[in-house]
């Protein structure tokens, strides 16, 4: 292996910060981490690998990592992120110009109607399911979009455990 194992004394050798060298004594005290795709993606969200790229990996590896993590996995999640927003917006803007739609068209109405409790509640209720609808949507897309962007930054860890673990553990 290219490098020494990961430990508590290496990492306080490079001056990790209290809070990485407290959780790395926490979960695998004075041992090394065992070096394993298993172990790395257990713990990547709680460990900062990109401090670790640039303090455990040499220049060239850093550099590697950089490109490939911070470069094009980062550039695909974005991407990813993006697209999903531009259709969240684009549903919701809908739904939202639907709703304004009804509403202008209740008020047109109204100014044609004398007002009555009996009116108003009509109005209202028309409003009021206008209003649900465009909430409804507006929810579904926002789940849409967690449940994508949730699996857009899985890979994202995913590449990133997997660069720092080949780079790190190289012959």
């Amino acid at each position: 292996m290219k490098y020494s194992p990961i430990t508590l004394e290496l990492l306080r050798s490079k001056n990790a910060c209290s809070k990485q060298v407290a959780l790395f004594k926490r979960y695998f005290g004075d041992k090394p981490v065992p070096l394993n795709k298993r172990i790395f993606t257990k713990f990547v969200s709680k460990f900062d690998l990109d401090w670790a790229a640039d303090h455990l990996l040499d220049s060239t590896d850093s550099v590697e990592y950089d490109t490939v993590v911070l470069g094009a996995a980062l550039a695909e999640y974005d991407k990813v992120c993006d697209a999903c927003y531009a259709k969240l917006e684009k549903l919701t803007n809908l739904a939202y110009a639907k709703y304004n739609k009804i509403n202008d068209t209740i008020h047109a109405e109204c100014k044609n109607v004398k007002e009555t409790a009996l009116t108003r509640t009509k109005f209202n209720k028309v409003r009021n399911t206008a209003y649900a609808e465009y909430t409804k949507v507006k929810a579904t897309a926002w789940l849409e979009y967690d449940k994508v962007s949730a699996a857009a930054l899985a890979e994202y860890r995913n590449v990133k455990v997997l660069t720092f673990l080949k780079l790190y553990t190289a012959k």
